[in-house]
């Protein structure tokens, strides 16, 4: 454009509307495309209605439904068991967790100013599902933007708005479930955590800065650390094993300290992010926690102390660094102390509690799909990647 714009040079009218094309240009095209993206997630939204009575493409929809319906009753307290859950045994609604709910309460409860009858509730759950599967083209830009410029930011945003699959049929109107949700949410968190490490990386903190209350230095670093936490918070609380992720955080919190002290660079600062984000996890998944067991369905311990392990991990390892530099040992050697230290951790528990390393062995290769139980089997979004999983896992 700049090569363009030379050849109007003596035409300074022109070139400044040039300047200002290229300075705005994104912002009727991301309008254009949340306007598209919004259109066709909401334009069957006459299909669902049915002599005047609000219908839902499929099961889980009207458990939500129930579920926001006891919420605006009841707020901000969400529905503790569901008798139509398992029936006739019933169930903790806890695997779906309460956010998706709340928040669609919220919202009906402001349409209806306090008292909506059942038909807004359900008109609030039709359109629910294609706004929030709208807003995901937001941070969506962001990180495109972050990652290759504005016009990265408007392609990641095109492509969002044209692509089929999964996401476009979990966002359609009429499909209130919490998946669209998952999605959002967890663009947002790991939008967050680019953003922190991005603050970290250009202030370069280190742990002693909190003894000395160095508030200027340390403000955006922990400011985006915090945020990314709740964010990630957020997500658990909506889809309690989408615990997963931090699992995915503390691998990439372990290559990325390995690599920057091999590189002669300091980990502490990458650290610092990781504790202070983890643990605002941890704190935030703890206070809502409703059973005292390990259980990746629902609120348990296992979102909290698995974000506690990560953030506990980070500053161990940023100590561990800082260890190899006082005594001047090699820095090759620096990963085969973490991995062996992992090693013996893992083999302790493995002898130990038995039980609970099995578990989690087990969740993780359910998760990331290679094997599956007989009864998750039947459900549409817990297929395993390899099909002959669903044939072992019913043996």
């Amino acid at each position: 454009m700049s090569q363009w714009r030379g050849q109007f040079e003596d035409n300074p009218e022109l070139e400044a509307a040039l300047d200002k094309v290229e300075r705005w240009y994104h912002v009727p095209v991301l309008l254009a495309l949340f306007g598209f993206m919004l259109w066709n997630r909401v334009r069957s939204w006459q299909n669902f209605i049915v002599d005047g009575e609000v219908l839902f493409s499929g099961n889980d929809p009207w458990y939500h439904y129930r579920s926001t319906v006891y919420t605006v009753q009841n707020w901000p307290a969400t529905m503790p068991f569901d008798p139509w859950t398992r029936f006739p045994i019933g169930a903790s609604p806890g695997q779906f967790g309460t956010l998706f709910d709340q928040v669609a309460a919220t919202i009906a409860l402001i349409v209806g100013l306090g008292s909506p009858s059942e038909n807004t509730i359900a008109m609030v759950a039709l359109f629910f599902p294609a706004v929030i599967g709208t807003l995901a083209m937001i941070p969506m830009y962001v990180m495109g933007r972050r990652l290759a410029g504005r016009l990265g930011g408007v392609t990641a945003a095109l492509v969002l708005a044209l692509s089929a699959g999964a996401f476009l049929g979990r966002s359609l109107v009429g499909t209130f479930d919490h998946h669209v949700a998952e999605a959002f949410l967890q663009t947002i968190a790991v939008l967050g955590m680019m953003v922190a490490i991005s603050a970290a990386d250009r202030d370069k903190p280190v742990f002693e800065q909190f003894a000395d209350r160095d508030i200027d230095a340390l403000r955006s670093t922990v400011l985006w650390s915090v945020l990314t936490g709740f964010a990630i918070a957020t997500y658990l609380w909506t889809w309690p094993p989408g615990v997963l992720i931090v699992g995915i955080l503390g691998t990439f919190f372990l290559l990325r300290l390995i690599i920057e002290f091999v590189r002669g660079q300091s980990p502490e600062h990458t650290a610092i992010v990781g504790t202070i984000a983890l643990a605002t996890t941890g704190v935030l998944t703890l206070a809502s926690m409703d059973t005292l067991t390990v259980n990746a369905t629902r609120h348990s311990l296992l979102q909290p102390a698995l974000a506690f392990a990560v953030a506990g991990g980070c500053a161990f390892m940023a100590w561990l660094a800082r260890y190899f530099e006082r005594e001047s040992l090699d820095a090759t050697l620096y990963p085969v102390t973490v991995f062996g230290i992992i090693g013996v951790i893992a083999g302790i528990a493995s002898v130990a509690t038995p039980g609970l390393f099995n578990f989690l062995v087990d969740n993780i290769l359910r998760v990331i799909g290679f094997s599956v139980s007989p009864t998750a089997g039947t459900v549409g979004e817990a297929q395993p990647l390899d099909p002959a999983a669903s044939i072992r896992g019913t043996g």
